[in-house]
C-alpha cells in the first residue's frame, strides 16, 4: 500500500482544522476488509469507535497556525528518518532516542534547579557519541572521531584524579554555566571520560 505524500498529508491536516469534530468508525466486513466512515457500521460488521482529536477552534478573527502544523509534521518526519538511520537528533524524546540508539554504554544524571539533565555515551563502530538531554528531550549531541593513529593514543593523558573529577562536577553545577549548552556538553563529556578511565 502506497503511503500518501507529505503535501497530501499537510493538506488533509489543514482541512481538518476547520472541520467540526465528528465520530469515526472502523468497520470490518465479514470478508475481512476494513473501511472507515462517519456513521456506525452495518449490523454484523465488527465496529470500533475511534477517538478523533480535533484542534481547538481559533478565536473569532484569528488565523489558524498552518505553519506550526506543517513544521511539526516536518519535525516528526525527520525524527523517523533519524530513528531509521540509528542516529540521535535534537528534539527527540528519550523514548525515541532509545529506539534509534539502543541502550547507552554509560550515563550520568544530575538535577539543576527544576531541570533533570542526562548525559549519555554511545560507542558505535569505534566512535563516541555523546548525547545531552534536558527534561527527557535531546538538546545537543556530539559525534567524536576515534584517534587517527596509535601515537595519539599512546600520548594520552593519565586518568584524572578524584579531585579533578570533583572539579569538573563543580563546574557543571555552577549557576553561570547551567544555561551554556555547548559548555555543559563539553564538561559532561569530560566527566564521563574521567569516570570511565578510573
Amino acid at each position: 500500500m502506497r503511503m500518501p505524500s507529505l503535501p497530501l498529508i499537510a493538506l488533509l491536516l489543514l482541512a481538518s482544522v476547520s472541520l467540526p469534530a465528528t465520530a469515526q468508525y472502523r468497520c470490518r466486513a465479514p470478508d475481512g476488509s476494513i473501511s472507515f466512515q462517519q456513521n456506525p457500521c452495518p449490523e454484523g460488521a465488527g465496529q470500533q469507535k475511534l477517538e478523533v482529536r480535533v484542534n481547538a477552534p481559533a478565536a473569532p478573527g484569528a488565523t489558524p497556525d498552518y505553519a506550526g502544523s506543517l513544521s511539526e509534521l516536518e519535525r516528526q518526519r525527520k525524527i523517523r528518518e533519524a530513528i531509521s538511520a540509528g542516529r540521535p537528533m535534537v528534539s527527540m524524546t528519550r523514548a525515541e532516542l532509545d529506539v534509534a540508539m539502543g541502550a547507552p554504554q554509560r550515563s550520568s544524571s544530575g538535577q539543576a534547579g527544576p531541570d533533570q539533565n542526562d548525559q549519555l555515551l554511545y560507542l558505535r563502530n569505534g566512535r563516541s557519541i555523546y548525547v545531552s538531554l534536558k527534561n527527557g528531550v535531546v538538546v545537543a549531541f556530539d559525534d567524536v572521531d576515534p584517534p587517527t593513529n596509535s601515537r595519539a593514543a599512546s600520548t594520552a593523558k593519565p586518568c584524572p584524579s578524584a579531585r579533578e573529577i570533583r572539579d569538573i562536577e563543580i563546574e557543571i553545577s555552577k549557576l553561570a554555566n547551567r544555561d551554556n549548552k555547548p559548555l555543559q556538553l563539553e564538561l559532561n563529556k569530560r566527566l564521563l571520560d574521567a569516570r570511565a578511565c578510573r
